[in-house]
């Protein structure tokens, strides 16, 4: 069984990795990765970790918008701003991760 986020980026068809041959097929070039190399394996896992502790830990925030605003489109104002914003944090710290391992991979 694989972390969701190595579906999730071998399906959007990212990644750049190198196969054996140029005719070699994507499907099989990450599965090669995957049994072949532990640090990729690790970032999968990793980056699953973030993902799902960020997102839940996200919502004790939506609750406390939720309550503490005055009126519904205040909630849905702030809400909409603090999950963009939290959101574009995962996002960028998935990419800073995902650059630090790349260079680890390489090295």
């Amino acid at each position: 069984m694989r972390p969701l986020i190595y579906y999730n980026i071998q399906n959007l068809g990212i990644g750049n990795l190198k196969g054996l041959m140029e005719d070699e097929p994507i499907p099989d070039r990450w599965e090669r990765y995957w049994r072949t190399y532990a640090v990729f394996r690790w970032t999968f896992i990793i980056l699953t970790a973030i993902w799902r502790f960020g997102l839940l830990f996200e919502i004790p925030f939506h609750v406390l918008i939720i309550y503490k605003t005055r009126t519904t489109n205040d909630a849905v104002y702030i809400g909409a701003i603090f999950g963009y914003s939290w959101f574009g944090c995962l996002i960028l710290s998935s990419t800073i991760f995902s650059k630090w391992m790349q260079i680890l991979f390489v090295n």
